[in-house]
């Protein structure tokens, strides 16, 4: 705005004859210059950096602060020393305290202790789902109980000690509800009997419910039994950071990306619909479509197409397959 004034008017002098503003400010941060080959929706998509959007990134992280604060935030005291801090275990690496402020140590703590108390949580919670699927006529697994007794040998301390007030005044807008659960949940452990886990049913399924709606496994519903049902036990994580190994944006993005050259898919030009919903995905499905052009009066595509995976009675995958689409004349 300053460099169209300068140019739509003479620039405003002060008393002795002098430019106000000596030169034009820049009112945006100027970006690390696109990778090559951004604009062609062909090429590969990666999330590699160079190192001028490494030192760039860098930059910007180190300015952060404190919420309500001016100090450093951690996070910028780490990018700022460069550490790489890998860890065996699924807790926070011992070695950030050294970068951390009294402040911050206390935070680190209070995570800690409160990661402790959610792999418990997460244990009830597939021992809750393992009950009602016994009460749905299931297969009792007990995967989770047995679990229950070897996580309170190991968490039981840190989720004993966690400082749940504490942690409100850092996550003052953690819901009521869940707030509910994590007390529920730490009275449990300080009872000392893994067996009783299912006095936490009622507080387990209300937040699971007013946080998944329809999607919830514990509700009193038929598509509760459904969800129930597709329960796979391997996919529940229950360390003390859920790392999320599989099923994340970065690897759908990733294994897109792998289809490139492998997948064509056929459509009917003037026959695909967009959805009213605002779905980000499409712009990666988009490069797999290919229209064919027909003449309706003489034939049109008559669309079979499904994806099948077969699974035996361990729940381990043995083949999966599809089949394309016809055209009918």
């Amino acid at each position: 705005m300053r460099r169209l004034q300068a140019s739509l008017r003479k620039m405003p002098l002060d008393d002795d004859g002098g430019n106000l503003d000596e030169d034009a400010t820049e009112v945006f941060s100027s970006l690390p210059k696109p990778p090559f080959g951004w604009d062609n929706p062909d090429a590969g998509l990666d999330f590699k950096m160079s190192s001028k959007e490494q030192d760039y990134l860098r930059r910007k992280l180190g300015l952060l602060t404190r919420p309500g604060d001016k100090a450093p935030a951690l996070l910028a005291k780490l990018v700022e020393g460069r550490g790489h801090y890998p860890s065996p275990e699924t807790t926070l690496p011992r070695e950030l305290d050294s970068h951390a402020d009294p402040d911050d140590k206390t935070a680190l703590r209070i995570a800690r202790d409160a990661a402790e108390l959610s792999a418990i949580g997460r244990a009830v919670y597939g021992a809750l789902v393992e009950h009602l699927r016994t009460e749905d006529g299931k297969k009792d697994d007990s995967i989770f109980r047995a679990a229950l007794r070897s996580h309170f040998d190991k968490y039981e301390a840190g989720a004993s000690r966690c400082d749940l007030t504490a942690l409100k005044v850092l996550l003052p807008t953690i819901p009521a509800y869940v707030n509910d659960v994590l007390a529920q949940t730490q009275e449990y452990v300080r009872g000392g009997k893994p067996e009783a886990f299912l006095k936490l049913r009622d507080s387990y399924r209300y937040s699971e419910v007013m946080r998944k709606t329809g999607r919830a496994r514990l509700a009193n519903t038929l598509k509760a039994v459904q969800r129930r049902s597709e329960w796979e036990p391997g996919r529940h994580n229950i360390t003390p950071l859920q790392t999320r190994r599989t099923g994340t944006r970065v690897e759908l993005v990733r294994a897109i990306e792998a289809l490139r050259g492998r997948v064509r898919i056929l459509a009917q030009s003037g026959r695909v619909v967009r959805s009213g919903e605002q779905m980000q995905i499409l712009k990666l499905l988009d490069r797999f479509i290919k229209t064919v052009k027909m003449d309706e009066n003489e034939n049109s595509f008559h669309p079979k197409a499904a994806l099948m995976r077969y699974q035996n009675a361990t729940n381990r995958m043995i083949s999966s397959g599809g089949f394309g689409l016809e055209a009918e004349t």
